[in-house]
């Protein structure tokens, strides 16, 4: 449903910032101070408690999420990407950061991985397909916020009323390149009507 086509070109982006960020340390930087306040509003909005249990599906090469939800809100986040370099490569940005012990990272697929010992799970636009990690997340927990692509985001939210039982709580949209609306995103925090 989910075009992965229309996505390549910014899903490639994004693995390449990724990458480099974990390697260039002034990158780092100047990826934290972009995008981070980026995150920090969306779980300001989306109203993740501290501790909460978090699962990022699709963390990719620089765990920002899960570095941003463990300093800020003490939360207990995993993060899973089908990558395993990816993970490898996220393994040594947090034995870096030394938060090793507060975020577990795993190799896996978010159309198995079990989500009921989570508070809120974070889909990134780049985990797919997409339907499929939805279904999986829906069997067990009613609450997810869902990261996609300003390109998609048609797409997204025509599978949203296809689908009547989901129901989108809030939104934000992301412009921390304020003119290249390519790398722009929305965030919506989704939950399942009660039927």
């Amino acid at each position: 449903m989910f075009n992965r086509i229309i996505n390549l070109p910014s899903n490639i982006s994004w693995d390449l910032i990724d990458l480099l960020t974990g390697k260039l340390p002034i990158l780092e930087k100047y990826y934290e101070k972009i995008i981070g306040p980026e995150y920090i509003k969306e779980y300001k909005l989306f109203n993740i408690k501290p501790r909460s249990r978090v699962l990022h599906i699709g963390c990719g090469s620089y765990p920002l999420s899960e570095i941003l939800l463990v300093k800020l809100l003490d939360a207990k986040v995993t993060g899973i990407d089908i990558n395993p370099k990816s993970i490898e490569r996220a393994r040594q940005v947090i034995r870096r950061k030394k938060l090793i012990d507060s975020i577990d990272l795993v190799v896996e697929n978010g159309v198995r991985y079990p989500a009921e010992n989570f508070d809120i799970v974070i889909i990134s636009s780049c985990a797919h397909p997409k339907t499929l990690i939805i279904e999986n997340i829906l069997r067990t927990n009613n609450r997810f916020i869902l990261r996609e692509k300003e390109i998609s985001t048609k797409i997204v939210e025509r599978y949203l009323r296809e689908h009547g039982e989901l129901k989108i709580v809030k939104e934000i949209t992301h412009h921390p390149f304020p003119f290249y609306h390519p790398m722009g995103w929305k965030s919506y925090l989704i939950e399942k009507k009660n039927l």
